[in-house]
């Protein structure tokens, strides 16, 4: 009697694993899934002809300009995503109450990441622009601009697919350096992981990219200058300074009475020492009360609540 339960209990587990696993592929096969990415025209990019398909770790399809060089811009806003489609279907689930917050979360989050790590200082702008509006592009404050679209498509089953178009556009030309659409299968809050995941690598291959360019330059200016007689370089006078103070830093080290300041930008880190790179300490809040103790090129060391200090960016504060 026990025998033939367990083989009906068994038979019907793997019945049930079929359908499961046909649905699976039944929805990959409606949807798209990694390289199906569809570069259907919403109207989000400027042009859908330049994306090339992306290999295994890459976004599905993306674009990077080829003058990109990421290095020469300091800050980056972030803007609330929006829901181009030219099928209203492919939006439905967005509108429900457990997502109807997904496009702001997912800037959030974005500029979360993205402040002090891949630039000097992210901006969070609450609020959606057209994304081929170059005049609203100039408006924004920052040196480049992060847009973002995001559908949601739903297969056999109500297994969900997003599907995300992001692009980084220049703020002084609108002009897109920076682009891709990366499809996954995936449930509703786990949208921001596998996203940012592209987002870090797409970066990374423009880096990449960009050391390459600068590259070829010195090694054609190294060629060239062999050729020509070396410059002998004229002497300079010595300057005697305090053992190990560098003269720069000693010209803008600030120090002086406590100057009562405000934080005036929505993310920004308290950091243990005056570099992008160091170790965020805790992330202030705008409109928190710091006390600048000193003051040192771009960065400020300043005193928040209680006794605790560290550095932050000068531009992220305002007089009280």
């Amino acid at each position: 009697m026990k025998s033939s339960r367990f083989i009906w209990f068994s038979t019907l587990m793997v019945i049930l694993l079929m359908n499961v696993g046909c649905s699976t592929i039944g929805t990959a096969a409606l949807l798209g899934i990694g390289k199906n990415a569809t570069k259907e025209d919403t109207g989000f990019f400027l042009s859908y002809d330049n994306l090339q398909e992306g290999n295994f770790g890459e976004p599905d399809w993306y674009f990077i300009a080829n003058d990109i060089n990421l290095d020469k811009y300091n800050t980056i806003a972030v803007t609330d995503f929006s829901s181009l489609t030219i099928n209203p279907l492919h939006t439905s689930d967005l509108q429900n109450g457990s997502n109807k917050n997904i496009r702001k979360d997912l800037a959030d989050i974005m500029c979360s990441q993205l402040d002090g790590s891949s630039f000097k200082r992210c901006k969070r702008v609450e609020s959606r622009l057209d994304p081929k509006s170059i005049t609203e592009i100039k408006k924004v404050p920052a040196d480049l601009v992060l847009l973002g679209n995001i559908k949601e498509l739903r297969g056999l089953n109500d297994i969900v697919v997003a599907q995300h178009e992001i692009k980084i556009v220049e703020q002084k030309t609108g002009r897109e350096i920076l682009k891709f659409i990366n499809r996954q299968n995936t449930g509703k809050d786990m949208v921001a992981r596998p996203l940012m995941r592209k987002l870090q690598k797409i970066l990374e291959m423009a880096r990449e990219k960009s050391t390459g360019q600068n590259s070829k330059i010195v090694e054609g200016r190294t060629l060239m200058e062999s050729s020509t007689p070396a410059k002998v370089a004229p002497a300079v006078e010595q300057v005697h300074e305090q053992p190990g103070v560098h003269p720069a830093e000693k010209q803008h080290d600030e120090s002086g009475t406590p100057e009562p300041m405000v934080v005036n930008d929505t993310y920004t880190q308290l950091r243990s020492k005056p570099s992008t790179k160091a170790t965020a300490l805790k992330k202030l809040k705008k409109g928190e009360k710091v006390q600048v103790i000193k003051q040192k090129n771009d960065w400020c060391l300043v005193q928040v609540s209680g006794d605790e200090t560290g550095w932050c960016l000068k531009s992220a504060l305002a007089a009280r």
